[in-house]
């Protein structure tokens, strides 16, 4: 009886110990997660902690339950304080979040989907004069290429007719030569194949004409030359945008770090473009012009222009037709 009491108060000592050692390792398992959880919230885990933000806001909207934080330890020896400017400086701002706007200058036409019927030997012309023009100019000093564009370009002060026509060969950059080629290249080719090719040379300097007069009518008193050949490109453009409504242009189109292209009907592209060069016109009335800048104006009277050159050739063809079918 002894030897059983005995071994009955041994076992409870060791069940005793054994129920200690438990509470033990799971109060160090407590204390340990609560203080595993405090240093990420106090910054140790920049990416955890984040993840553990994203799970709070996730919770809280979906069953409205607020997740009470943990007590975080003092580390503001170590780490900055979240008011400070530095943690200001680190926080993402709310301009990075917004999704990129497709704008013009993240995209850019690269062709059209109508071949030509014919060799466009105007347009191919045109390029290659423009061309030639822009390399004299990389050869003269910089007086010598101010004194052309004085001599050349057109002064709304002081016009000259000649001037109007030389004007149109003469650029002011690497970017104002090569987008203007290319857009004379995407539109040129198939308005000089519905128009001729000497029909096609006539338009194309009488937009251009008509274009510096239009830009010269905003600002007559000027001193400061404008040159480059975007006048009777838009003219081209207006004049692609009645003849070919139901075209579409192959565009590429920038977002980020990546590269996609897309086809665009070319009655929303020239469409939009053209609003944006009367609204940014309608910005520039008024403003002083002594630096220069992009003459909106220009592109504007040309765009109209081309426009309704383009419309009259559609509406005498269509007379031409119906003659021809009666």
């Amino acid at each position: 009886m002894a030897d059983e009491v005995m071994m009955s108060q041994r076992h409870q000592r060791r069940r005793h110990d054994v129920h200690g050692e438990q509470h033990a390792r799971e109060n160090a398992a407590a204390s340990w997660a609560r203080h595993s959880f405090s240093i990420q919230g106090s910054g140790f885990g920049v990416r955890r902690s984040a993840f553990g933000v994203r799970r709070s806001a996730s919770a809280s909207a979906s069953d409205g339950m607020r997740i009470r934080p943990a007590k975080t330890l003092d580390f503001s020896p170590l780490l900055p304080d979240p008011r400070s400017p530095i943690a200001e400086r680190r926080a993402p701002s709310a301009e990075r979040a917004r999704p990129p706007r497709y704008t013009a200058e993240r995209m850019f036409p690269v062709s059209d989907v109508i071949p030509s019927r014919t060799t466009p030997f105007v347009t191919v012309g045109l390029i290659v004069l423009n061309a030639l023009a822009f390399f004299y100019e990389l050869t003269l000093s910089d007086r010598d290429l101010q004194l052309l564009v004085e001599l050349y370009g057109v002064v709304p002060a002081d016009l000259s007719w000649s001037a109007v026509v030389t004007s149109m060969f003469l650029h002011g950059g690497w970017l104002h030569v090569l987008g203007n080629m290319l857009y004379l290249w995407i539109f040129g080719d198939n308005v000089e194949d519905r128009m001729g090719h000497g029909r096609f040379l006539l338009f194309y300097l009488g937009c251009g004409a008509a274009a510096a007069l239009g830009q010269v009518a905003t600002n007559p008193s000027s001193i400061v030359p404008m040159v480059g050949a975007s006048g009777a490109i838009a003219g081209v453009m207006g004049a692609y945008f009645v003849l070919f409504p139901h075209s579409r242009v192959l565009t590429a189109v920038f977002i980020f770090f990546y590269l996609d292209l897309i086809e665009i009907p070319a009655i929303f592209f020239l469409g939009i473009w053209f609003l944006m060069q009367f609204f940014s016109g309608v910005g520039s009335l008024g403003a002083d012009a002594a630096g220069g800048g992009v003459a909106f104006w220009a592109h504007v009277v040309g765009f109209a222009t081309g426009a309704l050159a383009g419309a009259l050739w559609r509406a005498a063809e269509r007379t031409r037709r119906e003659r021809w079918e009666y």
